[in-house]
């Protein structure tokens, strides 16, 4: 850059990074106004109307903050970009921010190149988005994701954001560092629980690679963004309707429904696995408002076991949308006679649709082999009386038996074939524990019980902490 008449008013009252600020800045030939606090910058910004072509700031200062510097700044000239610099502490006035009209924000600690590209950004619009350094995630297609699932003490595997808008991500935390608790705690206290994830970061994360398509439909009949989207809204009008959870508290009941949204909206991003969900959303209303809310138990269900790695979860949600894919290939009219009424041959055809299922997602490379095995087990009982296999309960997969209690709670609470009229969920608990108790998993059952705020009987009390031998769940 070799413009001088690029005037930059900077803000910030430590006086070490302004130093340095300034010195980045003069290097690429801006002129630099230096103010050490909100007062001065306002004073400043007046004194040199009409020459300051962009405004940094720090948003937390003393005298006055960046606020109200942005506040002064956009009464007095609403076309002078403003940057605003945040840290932890400062996210709830970062969104404040958005709403009074601050152009860019970038989060500290940042590197000199990434502020020289929200400066271009800003001062050369045509350019937005087109810098690798840009802090701000544009994409609006991001995933939400629950904050407690990154305290691990591990590195992250992905760059986490905080939505300020419909389309505006604040990058936080970078691929390779730490949440620690203090700095959860630090966001929880400000009212964020949840952070964002790019889709196709969250897929590798969870340990998909997708074939992410664009929003144009390819040649050749590929599925177009709006049949995605249309999908997606659908999906969320049955996880909020189908899904009963009287009893829940509200917060484990949003970050149930958030997993599942989450994993929704990334497999949407993949032809393959949007047709997957497709079939079963448009075989059979019931199918599919059954497999959503498998999905959403069985989150509640991990989530009260203690299982923190995002992507078990994501699997065992995975797990409860495509448990009943083989369904598809069962003809409609057996899928919706209730189960009494069956002829042996029937019941014979009915229960093939898990080795179908299994069979369907064995033909998607990408298909984690957990969710598969997951889905090929979860009508096997831990008595041995289950099927295809009559496994017993040490040759269970751990998914599978939270999957399996899910489902059979499902078939109790929503409306289906089997249930015209469904029960509660307490009524349904207590239906489990007179009737299917040596069925399901007690560690599963004593997360569901919590989930419910149900009583855990005395003789299983020693399941409610279980993990039921997953490691690092």
């Amino acid at each position: 850059m070799s413009d001088n008449s690029k005037t930059v008013l900077l803000v910030d009252d430590d006086a070490g990074l302004r130093d340095i600020l300034q010195a980045t800045l003069e290097m690429e030939d801006y002129t630099v106004i230096a103010a050490q606090d909100g007062e001065e910058a306002k004073q400043k910004f007046d004194e040199n109307a009409g020459s300051i072509m962009v405004v940094i700031s720090d948003i937390r200062m003393p005298k006055a903050d960046g606020i109200a510097v942005l506040e002064h700044v956009k009464n007095k000239d609403n076309f002078t970009p403003v940057i605003l610099m945040t840290g932890i502490a400062e996210i709830i006035q970062t969104k404040k921010a958005v709403d009074l009209g601050c152009d860019d924000f970038i989060a500290k600690p940042f590197k000199p190149s990434e502020l020289l590209a929200a400066l271009d950004i800003v001062l050369n619009p045509a350019n937005k988005g087109a810098g690798e350094d840009d802090e701000m995630g544009r994409d609006p297609e991001f995933c939400k994701v629950w904050l407690e699932d990154f305290v691990t003490g591990s590195s992250l595997q992905t760059d986490l954001y905080v939505r300020l808008s419909p389309k505006k991500y604040l990058k936080v935390a970078r691929t390779g560092t730490t949440l620690d608790r203090p700095r959860v705690e630090a966001y929880k206290q400000r009212g964020l629980n949840y952070l964002y994830i790019p889709k196709e970061d969250f897929a590798k994360y969870v340990g998909l690679n997708l074939k992410v398509t664009t929003a144009i439909a390819k040649a050749g009949g590929g599925i177009s963004k709006a049949q995605k989207m249309q999908l997606l809204k659908h999906s969320t009008e049955v996880i909020l309707e189908q899904t009963n959870v009287n009893g829940v508290s509200q917060e484990l009941a949003e970050v149930a429904h958030t997993l599942v949204g989450s994993t929704l909206s990334m497999m949407t991003e993949d032809d393959d696995l949007y047709s997957l969900l497709d079939m079963l959303n448009t075989h059979s209303d019931a199918l599919y408002a059954h497999s959503i809310a498998v999905s959403v138990y069985s989150a509640l269900i991990a989530q009260k076991m203690a299982w923190t790695s995002l992507p078990t979860k994501s699997k065992l949600v995975m797990a409860g949308l495509f448990h009943d894919i083989g369904k598809k290939e069962i003809p409609r009219q057996l899928l919706e006679k209730n189960r009494v009424s069956l002829t042996e041959d029937e019941i014979k055809t009915l229960e093939t649709h898990v080795v179908r299922g299994k069979n369907i997602l064995l033909q998607m490379p990408k298909m984690p082999s957990d969710v598969v095995l997951a889905v090929s087990q979860h009508h096997e009982y831990c008595n041995g009386q289950g099927y295809p296999a009559r496994l017993t309960v040490h040759k269970i997969h751990p998914l599978a038996k939270v999957l399996s209690l899910a489902n059979i709670f499902s078939n109790l609470v929503v409306k289906g074939p089997q249930h015209k009229a469904p029960m509660e969920p307490k009524e349904a608990i207590q239906e489990i524990l007179d009737y299917q108790l040596e069925e399901v998993d007690r560690h599963a059952l004593a997360g569901l019980m919590k989930a419910f705020g149900v009583e855990i009987p005395k003789e299983f009390e020693k399941y409610g902490q279980g993990k039921l031998g997953l490691t690092g769940t």
